[in-house]
């Protein structure tokens, strides 16, 4: 019988301290900012494997990942594009491609939303 005392005890213990951090303000997601699910669902990822992130954290962390990944693939459809023997055959997706890497950006707060992205003299916008 103790032995069976013993496991309750530390289930009951284990579900409290669930409950308390469930019920942390700073984990607690609020639905003001966001605009993409998937974002979301990444955020709720993140806190999940880290019980100890906060949401601004976790949405800090998803949002600059993705920014990441976005200039990894502008990075690619420039090197594309330089290697490519027709010189405007990836114009058009190398725009699509600079225009959602600088969304990225100023989503996670590396780039200005009010300012245009930049382009290059031998690129065009």
């Amino acid at each position: 019988m103790p032995v069976v005392a013993a496991i309750l005890f530390e289930f009951c213990l284990r579900e409290l301290r669930l409950r308390t951090l469930a019920n942390r303000s700073d984990r607690k997601l609020s639905t003001l900012r966001w605009i993409y699910p998937a974002e979301r669902l990444r955020v709720q990822l993140h806190m999940a494997t880290d019980e100890h992130m906060s949401a601004e954290a976790a949405t800090r962390h998803v949002r600059v990942h993705r920014a990441a990944r976005r200039l990894y693939q502008l990075r690619a459809a420039l090197n594309a594009h330089d290697q490519s023997a027709t010189p405007g055959a990836a114009a058009g997706a190398g725009s699509v491609v600079r225009a959602r890497a600088y969304g990225a950006l100023a989503r996670a707060g590396f780039a200005d939303p009010a300012s245009p992205p930049r382009c290059s003299a031998r690129s065009r916008c």
